[in-house]
């Protein structure tokens, strides 16, 4: 059983019924999925307002989801941070996207390859620190979904902002004052 408590990320749940506290979703690898990982839906209910509050969707690695690879829709108050992915031929080229009703939304240090953000809102987004247009060689085996750096890269290694709830890398390595952006903290050469 997983202990609870307001510093911890919850994996798996969004639902203030269930974990009243900050929840997330973290250190997965999503391989060859239509959509990575997705915070509400676009299709909203008018009963339902909000779909997701207080998430964090951070440290993950997504590869080949050709809808998207992070997807925020009717939030409030959640955080997209030091997520890699990477879609080299992807359709949309939606790599982190925001529509509808985007409230406190934070998307920063995400590492893109083949793809972009996409913020489809007028206002309540704070997006920066993202690395955009990536070469897909930087990662260890695209393939299997592996996108840890091969080499240190300009634009990504220490290039990130610090951020609150950065929290470790995807191998739970810690982050230092000026991270590498994405999900693998893999420190200068």
């Amino acid at each position: 059983m997983l202990e609870r408590s307001a510093t911890q990320a919850f994996p798996g749940t969004c639902d203030d019924r269930v974990v009243p506290l900050r929840r997330g979703l973290e250190r997965n690898v999503i391989v060859d999925c239509d959509a990575g990982v997705s915070l509400g839906n676009a299709a909203r209910d008018p009963a339902v307002p909000v779909h997701a509050t207080g998430c964090l969707v951070r440290n993950n690695f997504v590869t080949r989801a050709p809808e998207g690879g992070v997807f925020a829709a009717y939030v409030r108050d959640c955080k997209i941070l030091h997520n890699t992915v990477c879609d080299p031929n992807g359709l949309h080229g939606r790599g982190v996207r925001a529509t509808g009703e985007a409230t406190g939304l934070v998307i920063v240090n995400n590492l893109l390859s083949g793809e972009r953000v996409l913020v489809e809102v007028n206002q309540g987004v704070n997006v920066r620190g993202n690395c955009e247009g990536a070469p897909a060689d930087q990662f260890t085996d695209l393939e299997a979904g592996d996108l840890r750096l091969v080499r240190a890269t300009d634009g990504v290694t220490g290039a990130g902002g610090s951020e609150v709830d950065a929290g470790t890398d995807i191998d739970g390595q810690p982050r230092g004052e000026r991270p590498d952006v994405g999900a693998h903290e893999r420190g200068p050469d």
